[in-house]
Order: C-alpha cells, then sequence, then structure tokens
C-alpha cells in the first residue's frame, strides 16, 4: 500500500512527498520484503525509467507475482516502447 500511495503523489504531481514516500520504503526494505514491482511502479511515476527498469529486472530476478500482470499494468505504459522493457517481456515468457 505504501508504494500505491507513493505512486498516487507521483501522478499527482507531489514529487518531493512520492521521493519522500519512496525513500521511506527503501528503508523499510531493509528489515521486510518490499515487492521490487511496487518500487518499480513508483518510479515509472516518477519518469525515471532506467530505475524503474531496474527494479522490474529484480522483481524478474525474484519471481515476484506481480509481473503476470506486467503487460497490461498501465503504471508502465511510459516503458511499453523501451527495448529492454520489451525483453524483459519476452525473458518472462509472455508472448508478443
Amino acid at each position: 500500500m505504501s508504494a500505491g500511495l507513493a505512486r498516487a503523489y507521483a501522478i499527482a504531481g507531489r514529487r518531493d512527498s512520492a521521493q519522500r514516500a519512496l525513500h521511506e520504503l527503501k528503508l523499510r526494505a531493509a528489515n521486510r520484503y518490499i515487492s521490487p514491482y511496487g518500487l518499480a511502479q513508483v518510479y515509472a511515476a516518477l519518469g525515471e525509467k532506467s530505475a524503474a527498469l531496474n527494479m522490474l529486472h529484480r522483481a524478474a530476478t525474484e519471481h515476484a507475482f506481480e509481473l503476470m500482470f506486467l503487460k497490461v499494468d498501465r503504471s508502465f505504459d511510459s516503458l511499453h516502447r523501451d527495448q529492454d522493457f520489451q525483453k524483459l517481456l519476452k525473458q518472462i515468457g509472455f508472448p508478443e
């Protein structure tokens, strides 16, 4: 839920609030599991494509269940044309 709130801040243009929430998520990740998929959604909403892709690759490595939604998740619309994103879809096993 915290990732959802951070993403909502980013979408609403409240970049500082989104970055603060993201920072808090990263701190919590030291003691408990925080899905890299959720972090990727926040980074994508902030327009940080490289960081979003890095988190998606980490999610794939960790076999995060949320990846089953990757191809249709509107959070990543800005990444769909990126070659690295397309390679990731193939790597995960999505048909073209």
